[in-house]
C-alpha cells in the first residue's frame, strides 16, 4: 500500500495515535540530539524490521525458517569485529548483562566494575552479585592501571567489567585484559555507543583482549534495537548454555535480517567516513566549548563523546538546554575516592548523521558553552542559533548510505531535484519559523 493513502486512512481512523506520530516527526526534525543513544536507523535496516519478514517469529529450538538469516548475521559480525563467536538473539544490552553474569559468575560472586556499570541491569533480577567499583583519578580524571592492579588484588573478582560509557577516552585494553587474567577474572568489555567506531578501525578494539564484548546494534551502528555479545571458542557454549536457561530465546527474522544489513553497512567506505566525521565533529564540539570558557573533563575526546562541566545542576543545565531544542544527557564524573562531577555527556553520533560538519559542532559548542557560563537562557536567540544550524539537515543524511555502482538514492533530473529542494527548503523555513516562534518585529 502507498505510504501516503496508508497516513491518510491512520489519520481517520486512529487520529490519536497519527497526532503522537507527527508530534514526534516534528521534535525530531527541530530539535538536535546529542545524546549518546540516540540515532537515526539506516533506511535499508528500518526497511527490513518492518518489513513481512516480521510476520512471524520461532524459539531458539525451532533453527530452520531462522538458520540462514542467523548464521548471516553471526558471519558478517564476527568477520567485522575479529571476533570468534557472536550470539546474535539477544533483544537488548540489559539481557546481554544478564546472559554474561549468569555465564562467567557465580551466584555472589565479586564483578568488579568500571563507575559500578551494570549493576542496575541485576537490581531486580534473582541472582545477585557484588559489585565493587574502580573509577577515575581524582586528578586526571582518567583511569590509572597501576589502580586498577590495586583494586583487583584487593577485591578478588570473577570478573572485571569496563563499560566506557562515559568516558572520551581510548582505553588500554591489553593491559586490563592482563591483570583480570592474572587474578584469574574474566574480562569483559561493552563497548556501549564506541560500537561503530570500533567496527570501523577508528578507535581501539577490545575483541583481541577481552573474554567477552557486548554492545547495543543502535546508536552508533545505526541498526535496529538489539544487543550483540562477542567471545571466544573456549566460551562460547557457556554464553549459549546462558541464553537458554535465562530464557532468553525468541528469534525474529525480520530483526535478524536488519542486523545483517547494519553489519554489512558497518563494513562500507561510506560507514568508515562518517565515522572519521564522528570523531572529528566531537573534537570541533570540545573547542567551542573551550572557546566559550567551558571546562571539558577528561582529557580530550578521542572517541564521540565531550564530557563538560555544569557549574551548577547537570538535570537544570539539560532541562534548560531541552526548552531550546537541544537534548543533552546530565551526568556525573566519578573518581575513586568518591568525589563526583556534575556534567553534561555530549555525543556527536546523531549530528553526524544528520550532516552536521566541524563548522556546525564547533557552532554548538559556542552556543552550549555560554549557555554554562552566563547561566541566563535567552531562549529566543537560542532557538535562533539552534534552528539556523538544523533548519535543512535530514534526520539521515543520504551522504552515508553505501555507494552502489549503477543506482542513484534520488531519481529525476537536475532540474526537479533543484525544484522539489526549493519548495522542501521553503516549507522547512515557514515550519521552522513556527516551531521555534520566529517573527520579525
Amino acid at each position: 500500500m502507498d505510504n501516503g493513502i496508508l497516513l491518510n486512512m491512520m489519520e481517520s481512523f486512529d487520529p490519536e495515535i497519527f497526532g503522537i506520530l507527527q508530534d514526534e516527526v516534528e521534535n525530531q526534525r527541530y530539535s538536535l540530539s546529542l545524546l549518546p543513544t540516540s540515532n537515526a536507523i539506516s533506511p535499508f535496516a528500518a526497511y527490513l524490521k518492518g518489513s513481512i519478514l516480521g510476520n512471524g517469529y520461532a524459539d531458539y529450538h525451532s533453527v530452520h525458517s531462522l538458520e540462514k538469516l542467523e548464521n548471516l548475521a553471526e558471519e558478517r559480525v564476527n568477520r567485522l569485529f575479529g571476533s570468534q563467536h557472536a550470539l546474535v538473539c539477544i533483544p537488548n544490552i540489559q539481557t546481554a548483562s544478564h546472559v554474561v553474569l549468569y555465564a562467567l559468575a557465580p551466584e555472589g560472586g565479586t564483578i568488579l566494575s568500571y563507575n559500578l556499570r551494570k549493576r542496575s541491569h541485576t537490581e531486580n533480577w534473582l541472582i545477585k552479585y557484588k559489585f565493587e567499583k574502580f573509577s577515575n583519578e581524582p586528578d586526571t580524571l582518567q583511569i590509572d592501571m597501576e589502580h586498577l592492579r590495586q583494586r583487583v588484588a584487593e577485591c578478588q573478582p570473577k570478573v572485571v567489567l569496563f563499560s566506557p560509557v562515559n568516558y572520551p577516552r581510548q582505553a588500554d585494553y591489553r593491559t586490563m585484559a592482563k591483570i583480570a587474567h592474572d587474578a584469574g577474572a574474566y574480562f569483559w568489555v561493552d563497548i556501549s555507543q564506541n560500537a561503530g567506531l570500533v567496527a570501523a578501525d577508528v578507535v581501539d578494539s577490545p575483541v583481541p583482549y577481552a573474554d567477552v564484548v557486548t554492545f547495543p546494534t543502535s546508536d552508533s551502528l545505526r541498526g535496529a534495537q538489539n544487543a550483540i555479545v562477542l567471545t571466544t571458542n573456549e566460551l562460547k557454549d557457556k554464553l549459549e548454555d546462558a541464553v537458554l536457561k535465562t530464557g532468553f530465546v525468541v528469534r525474529k527474522k525480520n530483526i535478524l535480517a536488519s542486523l545483517a544489513m547494519t553489519f554489512r553497512e558497518a563494513g562500507t567506505k561510506s560507514f568508515r567516513a562518517y565515522c572519521d566525521q564522528v570523531c572529528a565533529n566531537a573534537k570541533a564540539l570540545q573547542e567551542g566549548l573551550k572557546e566559550a570558557g567551558a571546562e571539558t573533563l577528561c582529557g580530550d575526546t578521542e572517541n564521540h563523546l565531550v564530557l563538560v562541566r555544569t557549574p551548577g545542576s547537570a538535570e537544570k543545565a539539560a532541562h534548560d538546554l531541552a526548552s531550546v531544542g537541544l537534548l543533552v544527557k546530565a551526568d556525573e564524573v566519578q573518581t575513586y575516592d568518591n568525589t563526583s562531577i556534575q556534567a553534561l555527556r555530549l555525543s556527536s553520533l546523531d549530528p553526524t548523521t544528520r550532516a552536521l560538519r566541524e563548522k556546525d559542532m564547533k557552532e554548538l559548542g559556542h552556543i552550549i558553552g555560554e549557555y554554562l557560563q552566563e547561566g541566563i537562557v535567552d531562549k529566543t536567540k537560542m532557538k535562533r542559533a539552534v534552528g539556523n544550524l538544523i533548519m535543512d539537515k535530514p534526520l539521515f543524511s543520504e551522504e552515508w548510505l553505501p555507494e552502489i555502482r549503477g543506482v542513484s538514492a534520488i531519481d529525476g533530473s537536475d532540474k526537479a531535484m533543484s525544484t522539489q529542494h526549493h519548495v522542501e527548503a521553503e516549507e522547512k523555513q515557514n515550519l521552522l519559523h513556527k516551531a521555534f516562534h520566529f517573527w520579525d518585529n
